[in-house]
């Protein structure tokens, strides 16, 4: 007998164990698996384009529709933190193609969330300095449905 398989219930969401399939009674017979949801409430982000460089989001543009730059965040800048969860410590994996915070970024329609960047002035003769700055940007840009895992 083959393995046993999870089903859906019904359409009610709810899980159980499929049946063994029996060839002699069902040759013909199969267990779909149902397609997996992406969860659509999550689908909003702030409005950057981020470009990973040695593992850090650097801000690179602002897609058309975006209030993020209108709102502070700057070309070149660094995140740091997104809700007060750094950012800086975390490493993007090169063989998924995505960085982890890109995650904390997704979020329902019209929900905001803080940015803290890390921008580099400089002034004519002087040493450049890090500053450290907080924005809070709605996230209404559409993004990307995630890749299933």
């Amino acid at each position: 007998m083959g393995q046993a398989q999870s089903a859906m219930c019904c359409g009610t969401g709810a899980r159980r164990e499929a049946p063994e399939r029996r060839p002699d009674v069902e040759p013909k017979s199969t267990w779909l698996q149902p397609p997996v949801k992406p969860d659509l409430e999550r689908h909003f982000g702030p409005g950057v384009t981020w470009l990973v460089r040695s593992d850090k989001l650097v801000a690179t543009g602002f897609p058309v529709g975006s209030v993020a730059k209108k709102l502070g965040v700057a070309q070149g800048d660094i995140l740091k933190a997104v809700d007060g969860l750094d950012c800086l410590h975390l490493q993007g994996s090169p063989e998924m193609g995505e960085h982890p915070v890109l995650d904390l970024l997704r979020g329902s329609y019209g929900t905001h969330c803080k940015l803290t960047v890390l921008r580099v002035s400089e002034a004519a003769g002087e040493q450049p300095q890090l500053t450290e700055v907080d924005v809070v940007v709605p996230r209404i840009i559409p993004l990307p449905t995630p890749k299933p895992q």
